[in-house]
């Protein structure tokens, strides 16, 4: 069976970070109003660089947010936490059996604030494949 990058970057997360707490979502979160206690955890892929034949580089953008209204609770601190542990975790678990190397590219992005006041971080990843 054959995997898609999204798809083996969330295995790789899994196995390397606790998710528990988060709602992962491939794409943007969809939200209503019985979802204010919920964490997002949102992943999508863009292309990247296709250099030759039997190696890809995808770019994997993943967004980390806190509860809503968590400005007035000091949420962020946690979210960002959360999202410097997903970069530790690629530095100290870069390779799996489909993943030759996972990547951060840069440092977190944030905080950011939706107009719930939902607080979120952006991380990107490199994979090679």
């Amino acid at each position: 069976m054959s995997y898609t990058p999204v798809q083996m970057f969330i295995e790789w997360l899994g196995s390397y970070s606790n998710l528990n707490g988060y709602s992962l979502s491939r794409g943007m979160w969809d939200e209503d109003n019985s979802d204010m206690k919920k964490k997002f955890l949102s992943v999508w892929v863009n292309q990247g660089r296709n250099p030759g034949p039997g190696i890809s580089y995808p770019s994997i953008r993943v967004i980390v947010t806190g509860v809503r209204n968590g400005r007035a609770i000091g949420d962020a601190e946690s979210v960002e936490m959360f999202a410097h542990g997903i970069i530790d975790a690629a530095n100290e678990n870069w390779d799996t059996d489909c993943i030759t190397l996972v990547r951060p590219l840069g440092s977190i992005q944030g905080p950011n604030y939706t107009t719930n006041n939902r607080a979120w971080y952006e991380v990107n990843f490199q994979l090679i494949i």
